[in-house]
């Protein structure tokens, strides 16, 4: 249990004849509880089991922070045993800390414990952790002033409909469990801001669900679900809602009724395809589809005028709707692992976009509205079908990296050279043959990468890249470096892994020993 340092806070532990811990933290404490605590531990040395006596029952009243673990005394290690103090401990003994805020049951089996858990009437906190039990008692309805419920890795099955009385409960936390279904009850939890549901057996939710006005977040993660309730639009304050790992096939048409909906994550479904109806979703800014089943995306997805991130990944998306162009606020762009062939002329529309990442798809060229993505900052192209880049790639004069790597590009358009803010090139596992003359121009480049590319030399004008600090030159087919090299004053790394270097005149090879990091060459 974690320890609360802006409290002063200290910890001890108990174990009672049934090898049930208690660890307690104490809170807004003075100096003289550890005096406190060194008699209380003598005593209990000498008194080997005995229950503690009205004085000691008393301290324990006034502490605010309990956890309850059922452990096996034996399984200690020395240093864990030395801060551990045995007493006989009876779960009656629950009934006096009614001033607890917190308790954690850890590893516990017996309902004993749990069923007087109604005196705990200020508590606010409770988490259940490797529960053995199959339910809870309905006596959890009474602790009116909980605000958080987090159960974890427990054996529990069913919820009590006393759950529904929790009207503080602001978060929901079931996670490992073996929870098959929640109560109707729980559409009555009309504070709850976050349900977590985790690695539960849950196959459907109840409508009553919608009834949860409040709800700002809701997260659906490995469970058996095959669709939403329709009364999912009735969540008016929704914010982000996660679904990974489930088995649900579509969205209803409901969810487009989600108007404070920011971001939505579809993550391992079955999910086929989104409905026209998710273009309502107009304060959306982050979509996320990963490892779906999705073809195509609609063309209300135009609609989406706030949406800042969109993010496709491992989905057999074969083409983008002409009106993603409309999605005037797109900063960030990834198609990762998908089947798409080509991009929209429209693409130049997104004025906005600072970075596009394309990567293992199949792509075969880029459309020369291209150029017009004036807030371009990051293009990533990386293993697709590329021959070529557009002439007007030279347009994007904030780009600042540029990634070609595993293409099939054989050339690069001497437009290049236009990219007077770029400072990062990197080109490997392509067909190029040379580097245009124009690649002097990039005089802001600072790091310049090109790998398994088969070069055979370099132009005069890379010489004119002098705030070049890393040049790596990796299985280019190299046989000399030109004289122009000399100028890049600022460099202080080179590696030249995998290259013949057989005509390296004497000058190169002074310089190079002048480099502070060397690769690839014996000096």
């Amino acid at each position: 249990m974690s320890q609360d340092t802006n409290n002063n806070s200290r910890e001890i532990s108990v174990f009672d004849t049934f090898s049930t811990a208690l660890e307690v933290k104490a809170l807004d404490i003075d100096n003289s509880w550890i005096e406190e605590i060194r008699e209380w531990s003598d005593t209990f040395d000498m008194l080997g089991y005995e229950t503690p006596n009205d004085k000691e029952v008393s301290r324990i009243q006034k502490l605010e922070v309990l956890e309850i673990i059922e452990v096996e005394v034996t399984g200690l290690d020395e240093q864990e045993y030395r801060r551990i103090y045995r007493i006989n401990y009876s779960s009656n003994e629950l009934t006096y800390l009614t001033g607890h805020v917190e308790i954690n049951f850890h590893g516990i089996n017996s309902s004993d414990l749990t069923n007087n858990m109604d005196h705990l009437t200020n508590l606010t906190k409770l988490f259940i952790n490797r529960y053995e039990l199959r339910e809870l008692p309905q006596s959890l309805g009474q602790l009116s002033n909980l605000t958080g419920l987090f159960i974890d890795k427990s054996k529990l099955r069913y919820l009590p409909d006393s759950i529904g009385q929790l009207s503080n409960l602001t978060k929901l936390v079931i996670s490992h469990c073996e929870l098959r279904d929640l109560p109707d009850s729980v559409g009555q939890l009309s504070n709850l801001t976050e349900l977590f549901i985790s690695h539960c057996d849950i196959k459907e939710l109840p409508n009553s669900i919608g009834q949860l006005v409040n709800l700002v977040e809701l997260d659906l993660i490995h469970c058996e679900l095959k669709e939403l309730p329709d009364s999912i639009d009735q969540l008016a304050s929704l914010a982000k809602l996660f679904i990974s790992e489930c088995k649900i096939e579509y969205l209803p048409d409901s969810i487009g009724q989600l108007s404070n909906l920011t971001e939505l994550d579809l993550i391992h479904c079955k999910l086929r395809q989104l409905p026209d109806s998710i273009g309502q979703l107009t304060n959306l800014n982050k979509l996320y589809i990963n490892h779906c089943e999705l073809t195509e995306l609609p063309d209300s997805i135009g609609r989406l005028t706030n949406l800042t991130e969109l993010f496709i990944s491992h989905c057999p998306l074969q083409q983008l709707s002409t009106n993603i162009g409309q999605l005037s606020n797109l900063n960030k762009l990834d198609i990762i692992h998908c089947q798409l062939q080509e991009l929209p002329d429209s693409i130049g529309q997104l004025t906005s976009l600072a970075e596009l990442n394309l990567i293992h798809c199949e792509l075969q060229d880029l459309p020369g509205s291209m150029g017009q993505l004036t807030s371009l900052a990051v293009l990533n192209l990386i293993h697709c079908e590329l021959n070529s880049l557009p002439d007007s790639i030279g347009q994007l004069t904030n780009l600042t990296v540029l990634n070609l790597t595993g293409c099939k590009i054989k050339e690069l358009p001497d437009s290049i050279g236009q990219l007077n803010n770029l400072n990062k090139l990197y080109i490997s596992h392509c067909d190029l043959k040379n580097l245009p003359d124009s690649v002097g121009q990039l005089t802001n480049m600072t790091e310049l990468f090109i790998s398994h590319c088969d070069l055979k030399d370099l132009p005069d004008s890379i010489g004119q890249l002098t705030k070049l600090t890393q040049l790596d030159l990796i299985h280019c087919n190299l046989n000399s470096l030109p004289d122009s090299i000399l100028q890049l004053t600022n460099l202080d790394c080179i590696n030249l892994k995998g290259n013949p270097l057989n005509s390296l005149s004497p000058n190169i090879l002074d310089y190079l020993h002048s480099i502070e990091t060397v690769y690839g060459l014996e000096l």
